[in-house]
């Protein structure tokens, strides 16, 4: 796995980072053949001693899941020489994905839109199968391409292992410092604190990893959605999630209802907003620092 070394070092110390696929990502997105045939030939220049790589990023899928991305990575894999592509997926059933999801754009000001407005408007499954249309267009002589979902909801602690058996090589003892912070999931009071930065036109990212860095073992909790919301989104992708579950492992099929999956709901949305003594100074400290770099 040829790792950036400022990715690196935080990985050393236990932090989460963005992983490396993000370079591949914005290497497909600029268009350019060459830069993506460029950096992959540099990481096997500088690992000759292995026969494979792994590109690892959340959001790679979102790339690969678009024809004209997909075609210029399998481009630039057949000029360099590589005759085999594979693609490990992690899924996760539909409501506690998106509710998830939604936690981490607005930590990133990447979304401003309500639990309700964004669940109306997600469409995760219908991109997994467009990408897996993608992978049957593509596959032929040149390039073999397989395509593996597994189901994250199903694989709670044991997704290290999995990706390590899928790579075919033995787990090792200890992945990461049993004590190490992680990249958290935030409370419902500061996503919508980070939220409503972002309305106001404030990036919330700093404050946002002050928060998961400071109190790592800070438990998260999240915005309830309506069931109404959820059911309308489950309706909507109903097919798209019956043609996923043809790809996924019997016992680790996607929830089909909001009732199958039993996701907290509310009837009307949250507007009381608490923070302890301990995130109000990190709340303190973050906007301190900014002002006084202002």
């Amino acid at each position: 796995m040829p790792i950036p070394p400022r990715h690196l070092n935080t990985q050393k110390k236990g932090i989460a980072s963005a992983g490396n696929g993000k370079l591949l990502r914005n290497a497909i997105c600029s268009g350019s053949l060459d830069s993506v045939v460029d950096l992959i030939k540099c990481d096997v220049e500088a690992n000759k001693e292995y026969e494979s790589f792994i590109y690892s990023s959340e959001l790679l899928f979102y790339t690969l899941a678009d024809l004209k991305n997909f075609k210029m990575l399998k481009k630039a894999l057949n000029i360099i020489g590589f005759s085999k592509l594979s693609l490990l997926l992690f899924v996760r059933n539909p409501a506690s994905h998106a509710i998830s999801w939604h936690g981490e754009m607005t930590k990133s000001a990447m979304t401003t839109s309500s639990i309700n407005e964004f669940i109306d408007n997600y469409n995760h499954p219908a991109g997994m199968l467009r990408l897996v249309r993608l992978v049957d267009k593509i596959h032929d002589e040149s390039l073999s391409v397989n395509l593996e979902f597994r189901n994250y909801s199903y694989l709670r602690g044991k997704v290290v292992d999995t990706a390590w058996n899928w790579l075919g090589i033995s787990v090792p003892h200890k992945a990461l410092p049993s004590s190490s912070p992680i990249n958290r999931s935030l409370t419902e009071s500061e996503g919508e604190l980070c939220r409503q930065l972002a309305k106001a036109g404030c990036n919330p990212k700093s404050l946002a990893s002050a928060f998961s860095l400071s109190l790592p073992n800070l438990k998260p909790t999240y915005p309830k959605p309506t069931l109404e919301s959820l059911n309308n989104m489950y309706a909507r992708h109903l097919e798209n999630l019956l043609a996923l579950n043809d790809c996924l492992p019997a016992n680790e099929r996607l929830a089909l209802s909001a009732a199958e999956e039993d996701v907290e709901t509310s009837s009307v949305p949250h507007n009381e907003y608490l923070f302890s003594s301990e995130q109000l100074l990190v709340i303190a400290q973050t906007f301190a620092s900014y002002l006084k770099e202002r």
